[in-house]
C-alpha cells in the first residue's frame, strides 16, 4: 500500500474534479496548443490555489504563473499569449506537470468514495 503523503480530513473532490477535466482536455482532439489553453483555462479560472492540499498548493501556483509570463495582445489573456509563445516542448513539460498534479491528488489526497 503506497505511502499516504497528504490527510484525508479535509474533501479535495473539487480540485480533484477540475483536475480531472483538465487533464481531459489535454488528451481531447484539436492542437497542443488549444488542448493546453483548455486545460489551463479550466485550472484557472475554477480552481484557487487553496483548494489544494498544502503540499501541492506551490506545484499548482508555478504552473498557473508560468503560464501567465507574457503580455497580452488585444482580447487575448495572459495565458493565451504565454502559451502561443511556448516552444512545443515547454507544451509538452507544462501538460506532464498537469497530469502529476491530477495524478498526485488523484492517488493520494482522495478516498474512493470521493472519486
Amino acid at each position: 500500500m503506497p505511502k499516504i503523503r497528504g490527510t484525508w480530513d479535509r474533501d479535495f473532490s473539487h480540485a480533484h474534479e477540475r483536475m480531472k477535466v483538465a487533464v481531459e482536455s489535454l488528451v481531447s482532439t484539436g492542437s497542443m496548443e488549444d488542448r493546453l489553453g483548455n486545460a489551463l483555462h479550466t485550472m484557472f479560472h475554477f480552481l484557487h490555489e487553496d483548494e489544494f492540499p498544502e503540499e501541492l498548493r506551490m506545484d499548482y501556483q508555478s504552473i498557473i504563473s508560468e503560464c501567465s509570463t507574457v503580455t497580452p495582445n488585444g482580447n487575448e489573456s495572459a495565458l493565451d499569449a504565454t502559451i502561443r509563445h511556448m516552444s512545443p516542448q515547454k507544451k509538452k513539460e507544462i501538460a506532464a506537470r498537469i497530469v502529476n498534479l491530477y495524478d498526485s491528488i488523484a492517488r493520494d489526497y482522495c478516498t474512493p468514495e470521493s472519486l
